[in-house]
């Protein structure tokens, strides 16, 4: 959470800025993923939306939108960013690249970065991939939407909503900062699945006879389900914080049981209801 909240304060500068120039171009590219069995998608400020089909590559269609003080800052974001597609041992990497990026990765953020500049680049990324690929998607500023993939999925922001349809992959890990969470499965996750929001309701739907244990953690919200279940003894978390010393925290989940059990799915947020519902 450090962090993000970090990151956000290098890029707030920037988004309160009157913009008076504005220049939007699309890009289309097709990526070929033979051999390829991965992809990852780390946006800033826009939305990604993936939908799986039976095709064998990546088809992308970008909306790019630059939006800067004047000409002159224009083309300082021109020349300063790009979306970069890299090809990296089982999977292929999409990002938006720029000053604020290590040189040797363009998903890690460059350390003790402080860029002032008076322009900002949204990329609205919409992509049609094939159906069983593993999906990481990112952004900062903007909704996720993924519909029909089947393979492993880690889908995260931070302004904005997460909304997945038709998971059928061995494990989800789903979560936003600001916004809800929906996601449903077309067939029940095997591994353990997290889900998560801080401001925003957590809604998830699973097909008929699961059987797992799941935890949740909520403060100003409820928990709700149509699962018939029994109550599991408290799950006790320990974490761990290092400032001037090691100190222990131990936190407390709830949990109950569906059928048989198996799989370890959490369900956290702070300010809004956790809903876990039988599709």
């Amino acid at each position: 959470m450090s962090a993000i909240l970090l990151l956000l304060a290098l890029l707030a500068p920037s988004w309160d800025d009157d913009y008076d120039v504005v220049e939007t171009r699309t890009i289309r590219e097709t990526i070929p993923m033979e051999g390829l069995r991965a992809l990852t998608v780390d946006n800033i400020h826009g939305s990604i939306a993936a939908t799986g089909d039976g095709g064998s590559d990546v088809r992308m269609v970008v909306t790019e939108r630059i939006e800067a003080a004047d000409r002159a800052q224009l083309e300082r974001a021109r020349s300063e960013n790009s979306l970069a597609i890299e090809r990296r041992e089982d999977r292929v990497v999409v990002c938006a690249d720029g000053p604020f990026r290590e040189a040797h990765d363009c998903t890690e953020w460059r350390r003790n970065f402080n860029h002032k500049k008076r322009y900002r680049v949204i990329y609205e990324i919409v992509l049609e991939v094939p159906r069983a690929i593993d999906l990481t998607a990112r952004t900062i500023d903007g909704d996720l939407v993924v519909s029909g993939v089947r393979g492993r999925l880690e889908i995260g922001g931070v302004n904005g909503s997460v909304d997945i349809e038709g998971a059928a992959g061995p494990a989800v890990k789903a979560g936003t900062v600001n916004g809800p969470v929906h996601v449903r499965f077309s067939e029940n996750p095997r591994d353990d699945s997290t889900f998560g929001t801080i401001n925003g309701d957590v809604d998830i739907g699973f097909q008929p006879g699961m059987s797992a244990d799941l935890s949740f953690e909520t403060m100003n919200g409820e928990v709700m389900t149509d699962f018939d279940h029994e109550n599991l003894p408290p799950i006790a978390r320990r974490t761990e914080s290092r400032n001037g010393g090691a100190k222990y925290r131990l936190e407390v989940d709830a949990a109950i049981r569906i059928g048989r059990g198996g799989p370890r799915h959490r369900f956290s947020n702070i300010n809004g209801d956790i809903i876990i519902r039988r599709n």
